[in-house]
């Protein structure tokens, strides 16, 4: 968080804020498609979480599934212990034509936003998800839950937000609040524009 600005620093003195030029790592593109289900491309559309209880990194990503599933976008799940190497698990939650284990975990899902919650009272609702469904009658804002990371459900009843493509979320630890911020298209002196919309639950169930 320093990488970005002094907000944490209750107080400083003979200190100044310098920023660097940021520096890819060397073993860059850490995440290829290099799997017959991601057909064309791997995209960081989803979220990373490092899981205390396990040691890893989490992270689910987007990609176009091609011909083994009837989907043509869903969420897959990658493994890391330092961030740098992933380990794709033939995870198989989600069944493909052919019966070929994959590590797609969420099926016509995009843009997942992965909240761990372990203090949630409910097991099953140990992880949640803000995130985009691309087809259905409630296609949209969404959201999910799973006990781990892996076998998802539907929470939400229908779309927590009338909105475009674009939706993102995270959990304030602050108020306690599920924050989704959500893409919009309205109308700001005389211009349609492309702009951002917040939406906040206290359940994850009912949203402003």
């Amino acid at each position: 968080q320093l990488f970005i600005d002094d907000f944490l620093v209750a107080s400083s003195a003979g200190l100044a804020l310098r920023q660097h030029q940021a520096r890819k790592h060397p073993a860059n593109p850490l995440l290829v498609a290099d799997q017959p289900w991601e057909h064309r491309w791997v995209q960081i559309y989803g979220d990373v979480v490092y899981d205390e209880s396990e040691g890893r990194f989490r992270m689910w990503y987007l990609t176009d599934t091609g011909d083994l599933f009837p989907e043509r976008s869903n969420t897959c799940l990658a493994t890391s212990t330092d961030g740098i190497r992933w380990e794709k698990p033939l995870i198989g939650t989600v069944p493909s034509r052919t019966g070929v284990r994959t590590n797609v975990v969420m099926k016509s899902v995009e843009i997942a936003s992965v909240i761990h919650d372990p203090a949630d009272p409910d097991p099953s609702r140990r992880y949640k998800a803000i995130c985009w469904i691309d087809s259905g009658p409630d296609r949209g804002a969404l959201t999910m839950v799973s006990p781990d990371g892996l076998a998802w459900r539907r929470y939400s009843p229908g779309r927590i937000f009338d909105c475009s493509d674009v939706v993102t979320g995270f959990r304030d630890p602050r108020s306690g609040r599920y924050v989704a911020l959500l893409k919009v298209f309205a109308e700001i002196g005389g211009v349609r524009r492309r702009v951002f919309d917040v939406s906040t639950s206290t359940d994850f169930l009912n949203w402003s």
